[in-house]
């Protein structure tokens, strides 16, 4: 899922959310922009470091599939079939073969699509969890723990922290920043000349195709990972 997102369901978890369970809600997704694959990102097993912030750690766990977490459900496992965001890409291939992207690869680029029409569908309502992030982004020594935990994955990218959480905050879950950015994104691996016309109207399309029942799988997400929370699974 995109940032907005994951800030939205850490809230909803834990009734609140301060810069430390932001920055830890996106975790993952720093990690997998630092080198790492998206297993081991969202596995967290690793991330057990002495000294850790709380917060950070546990917005991380909200966040994975070690838990489970959000990305289990969206990408993994959800009500006894795929992750929700693939069943519903489903609806996205042929469009995307027309546009270009190869078959094999359709329905990993169809998920992005359902999880940017989610996370613009929140940016009309929950646009100011935002703020969270942007103190997140100012606590150096708050990320200095991300950058430690980097290092500790034998991973050297000097300011890589910085411009993850920079390209977030100025993309900050805009329709049109976002199909901008994932039109770049596709050009630059395919060789293509998508405009971002074409992915602001899969972005569209996809917001049809999950406003009945988005809701419904984040509620059941957040219930869900409340109760193991509670349960102390993690």
């Amino acid at each position: 899922m995109y940032p907005l997102t994951h800030l939205y369901v850490t809230e909803q978890v834990l009734g609140s959310l301060n810069p430390a369970l932001a920055l830890g809600s996106i975790l993952p997704d720093i990690l997998v922009g630092a080198g790492l694959t998206w297993k081991e990102a969202h596995n967290h097993s690793f991330k057990k470091l002495p000294d850790t912030n709380r917060d950070l750690i546990l917005g991380d766990l909200i966040h994975g599939s070690f838990l489970p977490g959000l990305d289990y459900y969206s990408d993994c496992a959800y009500e006894d079939k795929e992750g929700y965001a693939f069943q519903n890409a489903v609806h996205l291939c042929t469009d995307l073969v027309r546009l270009g992207i190869p078959q094999e690869h359709a329905l990993w680029r169809g998920h992005n699509f359902i999880e940017m029409a989610i996370e613009t569908m929140l940016n009309e309502t929950n646009s100011y969890l935002w703020c969270e992030l942007e103190k997140a982004f100012h606590q150096q020594e708050l990320k200095s723990e991300v950058y430690s935990i980097i290092a500790g994955c034998n991973l050297h990218k000097p300011g890589i922290v910085d411009l993850i959480l920079q390209r977030f905050l100025e993309i900050r879950g805009k329709k049109e920043c976002l199909a901008a950015d994932y039109a770049r994104k596709l050009n630059n691996i395919y060789r293509l000349g998508l405009s971002a016309e074409k992915c602001l109207a899969l972005i569209a399309k996809s917001q049809e195709l999950i406003t009945p029942h988005f809701r419904k799988f984040l509620n059941n997400c957040v219930d869900w990972i409340a109760k193991d929370l509670k349960n102390g699974s993690a």
